[in-house]
Formats: structure tokens, sequence, C-alpha cells
């Protein structure tokens, strides 16, 4: 069994559903990548149809780490020695899709708006610091991928894992794409949890020391220790100097989100307006223990009566830690 490690990669982690094999074991069922209908590894075009040979690595970030903080796969690519690209790929069925089952839309035009605001942010932030965020409007994150890779040498896609079944089916496609193309895949554990999946002090891939209740689990983890933040690296590696400035900065952010649902303004009741974006939620973050608001909080983070601080490290625009 294959689990997120905080020094290694993972490998052929595919969308996966758990067989009972015996006390204390399991089996892994994988879809395969002709499971994937639509997406082709292709083949490594030649050099000359390369922007540059010289290689670079890429930092996925996805709705769900829109941030520079405590990012442990942008620490990784900016530890090496080759240049960064920081992409964000606006998924249009998740911005204008309809939901399997209901039919219902995926995103609201306020979630759109909060969205867009955030992948801004971050477009500014990494601007400060000499870097800059591609930004596009994909169907398939791994046709992006093929492309990326006929236009630059990508030596590896540093991102953040997944665990849900829809994510988990893009993150294969796009590592069996990357893998065709010589690249790889690096996933670390961290968007979305307070604890990381090595500090549980069990192996959650067993189904026979996983808890069966969320109450159990909860008692569980809250003694397990907690990892320090990770800080922005104070120096990060430039981007590719060959980049249209159509594909970045504010011009893309309207371009990638042009096809989602119309924005409405605030309406006049609302009292307060929660803004996207990393350097929002860190203010009021800041505001929020400055002034000793945490003596007033009630309940959990999914209470509908108390989650003042949702939209803050909802979509991790600060991580939990």
């Amino acid at each position: 069994n294959r689990r997120v490690s905080h020094n290694t990669v993972i490998h052929n982690m595919a969308a996966r559903r758990w067989v009972r094999r015996g006390k204390g074991s399991s089996q892994i069922i994988q879809r395969t990548p002709l499971d994937y209908q639509g997406v082709s590894n292709g083949g490594c075009t030649s050099s000359n149809e390369r922007a540059s040979g010289v290689p670079i690595n890429v930092v996925w970030h996805k709705w769900s780490d829109l941030r520079l903080l405590d990012h442990e796969p942008l620490m990784r690519a900016h530890a090496q020695t080759e240049c960064v690209l920081h992409v964000h790929l606006v998924e249009l069925p998740l911005l204008c899709g309809k939901s399997r089952v209901g039919q219902v839309a995926r995103c609201s035009g306020r979630r759109a708006g909060f969205w867009q605001e955030a992948v801004a942010d971050l477009a500014e932030r990494l601007a400060e610091r000499g870097q800059c965020l591609l930004i596009a409007a994909v169907d398939k994150p791994a046709a992006f991928f093929r492309s990326l890779c006929q236009r630059f040498t990508v030596k590896s896609v540093f991102t953040h894992a997944e665990f849900c079944d829809e994510e988990l089916q893009t993150e294969t496609e796009v590592r069996y794409v990357l893998k065709g193309h010589r690249a790889n895949l690096e996933i670390f554990w961290g968007a979305l949890t307070l604890h990381h999946i090595d500090d549980l002090g069990f192996n959650p891939a067993d189904p026979a020391q996983m808890p069966m209740f969320k109450g159990e689990f909860n008692g569980l983890a809250k003694r397990r220790p907690i990892r320090e933040t990770l800080p922005i690296p104070s120096c990060l590696r430039p981007p590719p100097s060959s980049l249209d400035e159509s594909e970045h900065g504010s011009i893309a952010v309207e371009a990638a989100f042009s096809h989602g649902p119309s924005i409405p303004p605030p309406p006049d009741c609302q009292p307060f307006r929660w803004v996207g974006g990393e350097t929002a939620a860190l203010e009021h973050l800041q505001w929020y223990m400055e002034t000793d608001q945490l003596k007033h909080y009630r309940g959990a983070t999914e209470s509908f009566a108390h989650g003042e601080h949702n939209p803050v490290n909802g979509g991790a625009r600060v991580s939990p830690r």
C-alpha cells in the first residue's frame, strides 16, 4: 500500500476502492490510464519545437491551495536549480458545469467571484516576488499539461495530494501524460488538513486501523503533533522568460473566469463582505486573534451558526495550520 509521505513521491495513485483481503491487510484496485477517455500521453516533440531546451519545474496551484504560506510543493520546487512556472487551471467543469446527479450548477456567481479574487491575489503576491502565475481555463488539466510539455521541457510538476475520487482521476490522467514526456508528478500532503497524514500514529490506508466513526478519529488526531507552518521562501526562482503577457496577470484572470457565471453585486443587507485571497485571509486572521475574538467562538467549522472564519480557510487561502 502506498501512502503520501512528507519526503517521497507517490506514483500510480489512481482513483481507487478498497477490498478487504484479510485482517490487518487490504488491496487496492486501481483504474488504468486506458479507463480515461480522451487522454493521451502523446510523444515528445522535436527540440526545435520547444520554446527552450532548458528544463523547468512547475508548481500547480489548485483551488484548494491558492496561497504562498505553508505550501510544501512551492518550497520544494524553489529549492531546485531550475526556473519555476506557477500555474492555476480554472477547470471549466467546476466553474460552469453541473453536478452529475442533481444537475445543479457547481459554482454560483458569488463563489466564482470569491475564487477569482483569490486567484488575482495569488498572482499579485507572486508578482511582488518577481514571479508570475500562468492562468488558463481548461476542460481537462491533462490536456493542458500535454500542451505545456510540448512547449517546455518540464522536469517535474509539484502539487498537493488529493483524496477524493474525481480529483484522483484528474491526478492519474495528469501523471500519465507527464510520464509520456519523461516528467514527474511530485505530490505532497498538506492542502486541506491540520495534521499530516504521516503523523496520525496509524495507517489510514488500512481499513483495520482506520477508526470507523468521526468522533473516534478526532479523539486520536487531537493527541497527535501538528507540524510547524512552512514559511514563504525568501528568494523565489525566476519564471521562464518566454511567457506571453496575456497568460498571466489581471488580463489572464479576467479571461479565465469570463466563461463562468456572472458575479452579482453584494446585497445591500450584507453587513460584511468576504474578500477572496491569501492577503485578506491573513489580515482577517490577524484581526480575529489580536481582538480576542476566539473567546466568543463556539461550534465547529461546519456549523452554519458559528462558522465565522469559514471563508478565510475556504479553498485554503490560509492553511488549517
